[in-house]
């Protein structure tokens, strides 16, 4: 789960889905973010970036190779 992204909606204090809906992004499509199941494309992640304020570096950290022991 992408919890940096999700804070981010939480904290915006306005539905996800308006927020997406000012990113020009669908719904569906930020959900599936939150839940890593689909990655952005470097233009969505910019737009969002916009709405909520923040680097994309940050709402989409560079996943790590390793494992936890």
């Amino acid at each position: 789960m992408n919890l940096e992204l999700k804070l981010e909606l939480i904290r915006r204090r306005i539905p996800a889905y308006q927020t997406a809906k000012d990113a020009n992004i669908l719904p569906n499509r930020v959900y599936r973010f939150v839940a890593e199941l689909s990655q952005p494309s470097q233009d969505e992640k910019e737009r969002l970036s916009q709405v909520l304020g923040r680097p994309a570096d940050e709402l989409f950290p560079t996943p790590t190779d390793s494992v936890p022991a």
